[in-house]
């Protein structure tokens, strides 16, 4: 009897650390997405006042690969991604880059 319930016990343990494992990779999610937000919001500010506001990627190992925020004048604005070709990108994308090389990105440089 001790047994059964011992094992019981280690069971509920262990479903509690994954529960709790599952929780915080879900927060660093959601706090990765709030950043990106955040940075991107800063470059269409950025932008919104010079015209134009960029960040380097992964200026480490591909100093011309670059997230671009361009404010045409009118309210709107166009995001490209620099590196081997400057290439037209969508919000969500330029949203997915900084989300991917948040590591990476160089302080100072737009954001």
């Amino acid at each position: 009897m001790r047994e059964q319930s011992t094992t019981a016990k280690d069971d509920v343990l262990v479903m509690l650390q994954d529960e709790g494992a599952a929780r915080r990779e879900l927060d660093e999610a959601v706090l990765d997405e709030l950043t990106a937000d955040r940075q991107l919001h800063a470059l269409e500010l950025r932008a919104e006042r010079d015209g134009f506001a960029s960040v380097r990627l992964w200026p480490a190992r591909f100093p011309d690969f670059a997230l671009e925020v361009r404010h045409d004048g009118r309210g709107g604005f166009t995001y490209g991604r620099t590196g081997d070709a400057p290439h037209a990108v969508t919000r969500m994308f330029a949203l997915g880059l900084l989300r991917t090389f948040a590591g990476t990105l160089e302080k100072g440089d737009g954001a």
